[in-house]
């Protein structure tokens, strides 16, 4: 994989696997723009991010439908999507002008201050 957009721990995994074997990752799409959002009420802004997350998912959905493979569940507000991908599928994502990055799911660790 030579996408610089695939995290290198991603491609030590995926290096090892066959290219039809899932793997579980996170696909954090492009910030969205909010052009406009500032005079916006709060739930109008709310809605103008949720479409544009939308939007922004189509193609990235097209892809791994296609492939056979699924998103298990997607996140507007932080623009991210988990999905169950194989290793031909995460290299093709990686080629969206939507995906800013491939990564592999990590446990959120409180932080001690």
């Amino acid at each position: 994989m030579k996408s610089t957009k695939i995290t290198n721990v991603l491609k030590d995994v995926t290096n090892s696997l066959q290219p039809d074997k899932k793997i579980d990752v996170i696909i954090e799409l492009n910030p969205i723009k909010e052009t406009g959002a500032g005079k916006m009420s709060r739930i109008e802004k709310i809605d103008f991010l949720k479409n544009a997350f939308e939007e922004e998912l189509r193609p990235v959905a097209n892809v791994i439908s296609s492939q056979g493979d699924s998103i298990l569940y997607s996140t507007w507000l932080n623009q991210t999507v988990k999905a169950s991908l194989s290793t031909k599928s995460i290299e093709q994502l990686a080629e969206l002008k939507e995906v800013n990055a491939i990564d592999l799911p990590r446990q959120i660790e409180k932080e001690h201050v």
